[in-house]
């Protein structure tokens, strides 16, 4: 019988994995031989033979970046890494980086003041036809970084690697995403069908949930979570997945995740949610400190540089009679 459903995250996983960090090293040679990659939009991209200065105008590649050891040579980002407290710790020269895009279209100015060699961004800038002409004009090599899927987020992360010219590195953290689906698969198999936890997953707001295909979705399977929404027919606002409250309620959920504290606060608090069984025994867990895993990039946390932290995390929080230590070995 499952023991009591812990309601705190189990943070100590996510200190374990500093380790997997690398740090740069003073004369490091990050070059190679001039190179053609195809982005994760079809488009190909001529690399030049070194690439010293690295602009991240999406918030998954720099913390990419940074788990690659190339942080100090990263010299634009999007606002949301300005507000990464995490990463900041880690790599303070983030703070110096400049921000050529925090709303609305790039500032082809900013980003020439910064001199990058190559620039990330997601399908969302790269849409915009005039952002797409200033960075062409102005002879900036630029990859569209973009997934839904746990396949296509390790595509990205080999990609990002190929074009710093840190392949080695990224193939090292692949195979260590890879492991740790295989580990946290293992322990969450032995929990019958029947046993295993129904969950809503809130993304961003309270009303707002997963895709059937995405990130998020794969991720609560590998969890051992029953995703209630996973059926959903979806109601498409501006890009995101809603449902209702009446619909939630019809649900209702073992466990309600958020990756937002403040949608747990409103959750918790809100009488119209009280008559949630998870609300009723407080069993809202915030998830912020692993939001990267669940893929809902843009949004600033404290996740920076563990994307797989919050499999080990949500797994042995929902199901910590699994779990015998905090290195998340099974009992």
């Amino acid at each position: 019988m499952l023991k009591k459903i812990i309601l705190t995250l189990i943070t100590l996983v996510l200190i374990n994995q500093h380790s997997l960090v690398h740090c740069q090293s003073v004369g490091e040679d990050f070059s190679g031989k001039e190179r053609t990659l195809i982005n994760c939009m079809g488009r190909s991209v001529i690399l030049p033979q070194k690439v010293e200065r690295i602009a991240c105008l999406y918030a998954f590649t720099g913390h990419v970046v940074t788990m690659l050891g190339r942080c100090r040579d990263i010299v634009a980002v999007s606002y949301g890494l300005k507000r990464d407290s995490l990463l900041h710790q880690i790599c303070p020269s983030i703070l110096n980086a400049r921000v050529p895009k925090a709303q609305g279209s790039i500032n082809i100015e900013e980003l020439l003041v910064s001199k990058p060699d190559i620039l990330f961004m997601p399908s969302d800038v790269a849409g915009d036809p005039g952002d797409r002409e200033k960075l062409e004009r102005f002879q900036i090599p630029y990859l569209i970084i973009d997934y839904n899927s746990i396949e296509t987020q390790q595509n990205a992360i080999k990609l990002i690697g190929q074009a710093i010219y840190a392949d080695a590195r990224a193939s090292e953290y692949i195979a260590y995403y890879r492991d740790t689906i295989n580990r946290v698969s293992r322990i969450m198999d032995k929990i019958p069908e029947e046993k295993r936890l129904r969950v809503y997953y809130a993304v961003n707001e309270p009303l707002r949930t997963t895709f059937a295909q995405s990130i998020e979705t794969d991720w609560l399977k590998i969890t051992g979570c029953k995703n209630v929404a996973l059926n959903l027919g979806q109601q498409i606002i501006e890009g995101a997945n809603y449902t209702s409250l009446e619909q939630i309620l019809l649900w209702n959920p073992d466990v309600i995740l958020a990756n937002e504290p403040g949608s747990v606060k409103l959750i918790l608090q809100d009488d119209k949610w009280a008559a949630l069984k998870a609300v009723k025994k407080q069993k809202s867990i915030s998830n912020a400190d692993w939001y990267i895993t669940l893929g809902a990039s843009g949004i600033a946390g404290d996740a920076a540089c563990h994307p797989l932290g919050g499999k080990n995390a949500l797994s042995g929080t929902v199901y910590r009679c699994r779990y015998k230590s905090r290195d998340q070995e099974l009992l």
